[in-house]
């Protein structure tokens, strides 16, 4: 299998994975509170302010979006050494 096809795998299970994610309990709690940050920005911030914090929150969003992703593959890769380390896998 190619490193292509791979990663177009990973991927997909990682999009579902954070597709699940939205039915967890919690979920719609931390939507809320970014929903009032949103709003709170709106209200405090003046227009170029906004625009700034708006690209920071972007920015970080992205970087959270690769350190989750990396994490999902490493951790499948953990788990197929633990059970190969298990006789499990050959």
């Amino acid at each position: 299998m190619s490193q292509e096809a791979l990663n177009e795998i990973f991927n997909q299970l990682f999009d579902n994975a954070m597709q699940d994610f939205t039915y967890e309990e919690g979920y719609e709690s931390q939507l809320e509170k970014r929903n009032r940050i949103d709003q709170d920005c709106d209200t405090m911030l003046a227009e170029v302010e906004r625009g700034f914090v708006q690209k920071c929150f972007e920015t970080l969003a992205e970087i959270s979006c690769h350190e989750n992703q990396y994490a999902y593959r490493r951790g499948m890769l953990d788990c197929v050494s633990l059970l190969k380390a298990l006789r499990v896998l050959a």
